[in-house]
């Protein structure tokens, strides 16, 4: 059953996974595409570890909710590859916020990337394409806190221009820790104008709000509208940035105009704040 949020006008997009009761099921491509999502058959076959799974298919873990659940599995190093499923969404035109949140956990003894190369990992986007083609997007990602890989942080990159990435890396208890569950909620602000000198973005991990960005750069000024949300777990493959076995799991999905908060949190309920990134 689909979350009471699920019902409100501003909902661009509900996903719980929630695709059958067999906790034997594994999606095929007709599963994704009835439900919004662009996966062809050939992409599931490449990654047979990233897919829609049942309690007693997944390949490990189980779901934050529900029975089912969306599983990314990453090979060990050097691979670096893993599913892009992509759902298109209402535009999201100049001057208009769009949030997504998402519960996202990583396997116990996870290896975070991006201290020694400078790289991150991507985690979700934003996209904004016309005729096929990828404009502009903006990201939300990980990247590690030390060498050890052992912890990570989040952190907000509009991309391009690549100008900064804004993270929450101050003082503050916004680490990521493997084996967690997190309500991980990302929003952006387009800007007015072609100018792309006002736009905005927000960052709340469990209902607090941990990072706030006012007139900043966005677009690169591109005045394409945001029209489709984007998971990925790309690794990166990067030199120094060894990982075992491990694995993403994503569940209970929502892209709105406006805040959205925990699961089935009161309609009331407004975002408690944390540490403010000016």
């Amino acid at each position: 059953m689909a979350e009471a949020i699920c019902s409100r006008g501003d909902i661009l997009l509900c996903e719980d996974w929630e695709w059958s009761t067999n906790p034997d099921f594994v999606a095929v491509s007709a599963d994704w595409t009835g439900h919004g999502w662009d996966q062809g058959q050939s992409d599931l076959n490449a990654y047979p570890g990233d897919n829609v799974f049942g309690l007693n298919t997944m390949p490990s873990g189980t779901p934050f909710s529900g029975n089912n659940c969306l599983t990314i599995t990453i090979s060990p190093s050097p691979a670096d590859g893993s599913l892009f499923p992509m759902n298109a969404i209402t535009n999201v035109t100049l001057g208009n916020w769009v949030h997504a949140r998402q519960y996202v956990k990583f396997s116990p003894g996870y290896k975070f990337m991006g201290y020694q190369s400078g790289n991150e990992q991507k985690c979700a986007y934003f996209r904004s394409d016309s005729g096929g083609v990828l404009i502009w997007r903006f990201e939300l990602q990980t990247t590690a806190t030390d060498s050890t890989g052992n912890f990570g942080k989040w952190q907000l990159d509009p991309s391009p221009p690549h100008v900064i990435s804004y993270n929450t890396n101050q003082p503050g208890n916004f680490t990521v820790n493997a084996g967690v569950w997190y309500c991980v909620e990302f929003a952006v602000k387009l800007p007015t104008s072609s100018a792309d000198n006002d736009g905005a973005l927000r960052l709340w991990v469990d209902g607090v709000l941990a990072t706030v960005k006012d007139n900043i750069v966005i677009t690169g000024g591109a005045t394409t509208p945001i029209n489709n949300y984007w998971i990925t777990a790309y690794y990166g493959g990067n030199p120094g940035d060894t990982h075992p076995l491990q694995y993403v799991w994503y569940d209970n999905i929502v892209v709105s105009t406006s805040y959205i908060g925990p699961l089935d949190a009161p309609a009331s309920s407004s975002p408690l704040v944390g540490i403010l990134q000016g």
